[in-house]
């Protein structure tokens, strides 16, 4: 029986930047002419076949790598999205923007991710379900809530997991691989490097697009050069499977042509190797020229693994942190995927929390991601309020810090179970008890401040319809004045823990001052 030889032309590296529009054009013909899962099992095999051409063919060292990027990006995209989100107001800027306008950022996106490596840019063929140009750009919201999906849901202090975009047939076929490759470690690694390549792309995509729109600098991702391991991966079958493709190449292109892309390819390797740069494993200083890094002799010896340092001290601050999971050993999938993690976490020194995390099932927004970083980077002050839009902190935002000791209890309690669990009842007691005590202090005469600011920070912070917050707050505010044996005390702090004769002290020495207990809501 004779064989058939499937070639996939994909769109190439080098074009991304050269020519984006005619480069995209290519990967959307692509992604809309194949089938997905033609071209998932196609990468799979081919995958496969590249690893057993390997002197490690069950390596698990690149799949750790790009674990490793896709979590840090996902990382840097919760900071710079926070603030992005919150002190630039992007979500309006963005859907105000002309679809055209979306559209070139978007592009921009595209090109600079697929552009940072080649096997980034050959991912682009597991991503057809997300990366459409018009898709993330057209109606403003699909790109925004990809974004908002993405950003991790837990203080930005704490390095988050993975997290992958689902799709039914992404998902359907990585299940069925899995169930029929049980046995195979190589096809095992090249269906998590797989999934993990899809997942750093579209990071990087909507992270250099939400940069490019706000004019931000993008700074080129620099690949990791190997020294002195390339020669180990020349086997056999490596050479078998080079002769092969230009065999292919040849077959579908005649000999002129096959030549002429030959060339092309190995200028464009060569541009692709001379981007790489050697660097610390711990501090990330690229090794200057003329001089040689130190390795770890532990990796390179049993395994040929290259993991290089500027300094003993740096190899030594670096085994402590995470390199001791992996010296000198093979590694499997769940080792690798908690070496990754645990390296990535070490990056980020941890701010001590002030909030507790959030429950499963609920995913903080941009905006209350922000008003916990405040409060975690000022641990006396009780709340934030938003007073402007300058895109300064010091000046946009104003601190309630609360002196009683009972209230400041009391406040905290309702906070915290507010913002870790997303509790309807305790947001709107939260709200109104805020929002009355900055209101009896004048902070509107003060600040330029009204309830109308303040419904719109808290519904954008728990993503809520502002009409219904605001009557919700409302509503807590007649019930004040309706309940003459409280004194007209707030919801929020009807609690045991704050006794009636500390509630009469509290309201006799604020009212010899300028609080204003009588002082009703805006309405």
């Amino acid at each position: 029986m004779s064989r058939v030889a499937i070639h996939i032309e994909l769109p190439k590296i080098q074009h991304a930047l050269e020519d984006p529009e005619r480069w995209n054009a290519q990967w959307e013909r692509l992604m809309s002419t194949q089938d997905l899962n033609f071209i998932l099992e196609y990468s799979l095999n081919n995958l496969v076949q590249r690893r057993r051409a390997t002197a490690a063919p069950e390596s698990t060292d690149e799949y750790s790598i790009n674990l490793n990027n896709a979590i840090e990006m996902r990382q840097c995209l919760g900071k710079i999205g926070i603030f992005t989100f919150v002190d630039m107001d992007f979500e309006a800027t963005w859907m105000n923007a002309a679809p055209s306008e979306r559209r070139k950022h978007v592009l921009v996106g595209l090109s600079e991710g697929c552009s940072i490596a080649r096997n980034l840019n050959d991912a682009r063929r597991f991503t057809a379900d997300v990366l459409k140009l018009d898709y993330l750009s057209r109606d403003g919201k699909t790109y925004l809530d990809l974004l908002k999906t993405i950003m991790p849901g837990s203080d930005l202090d704490i390095t988050p997991d993975l997290y992958y975009i689902p799709n039914p047939e992404w998902d359907s076929f990585q299940e069925r691989m899995k169930e029929k490759y049980a046995a195979s470690k190589v096809h095992l690694v090249s269906l998590g490097e797989m999934q993990v390549l899809r997942t750093e792309l579209i990071y990087y995509v909507v992270g250099y697009t939400m940069m490019s729109f706000i004019g931000h600098k993008i700074d080129r991702v620099a690949g990791i050069k190997p020294r002195g391991a390339s020669s180990n991966f020349k086997t056999a079958q490596a050479k078998k499977m080079y002769k092969e493709g230009e065999r292919i190449q040849r077959m579908m292109f005649g000999f002129e042509e096959a030549k002429r892309r030959k060339e092309e390819e190995k200028q464009v390797a060569k541009a692709l190797i001379a981007r790489r740069v050697v660097m610390c494993f711990q501090c990330q200083k690229h090794q200057p020229e003329g001089e040689k890094f130190s390795r770890c002799s532990r990796c390179w010896n049993n395994l040929k693994r290259d993991v290089v340092y500027c300094s003993r001290e740096c190899q030594i601050i670096d085994y402590k942190k995470s390199h001791k999971m992996i010296c000198g050993k093979e590694v499997d999938m769940v080792v690798a995927t908690q070496f990754a993690s645990k390296r990535a976490a070490a990056e980020y020194p941890t701010t001590p929390q002030q909030i507790p995390p959030a429950v499963p099932g609920f995913k903080r927004s941009p905006y209350l991601l922000r008003h916990i970083q405040l409060l975690n980077k000022n641990p006396n002050a009780d709340f934030f309020f938003r007073i402007a839009y300058t895109g300064e902190t010091t000046s946009d935002f104003i601190s309630m810090d609360l002196t009683n000791p009972y209230l400041h209890k009391a406040l905290r309690s309702v906070r915290n179970k507010a913002m870790s669990t997303g509790d309807r009842e305790s947001i709107v007691a939260l709200s109104h008890g805020t929002l009355w005590y900055c209101n009896a202090s004048s902070f509107d005469k003060k600040f330029g401040w009204n309830f109308d600011n303040f419904c719109d920070q808290m519904a954008k912070e728990w993503e809520m319809e502002m009409p219904d917050l605001k009557e919700a707050i409302l509503e807590l505010d007649r019930k004040r004045f309706e309940d003459p044996l409280n004194r007209k005390r707030p919801q929020l702090f009807m609690t045991e823990e704050i006794p009636e004769t500390v509630w009469a002290d509290f309201v006799k020495i604020a009212s010899s001052g300028d609080f204003d207990f009588e002082r009703r809501l805006f309405s």
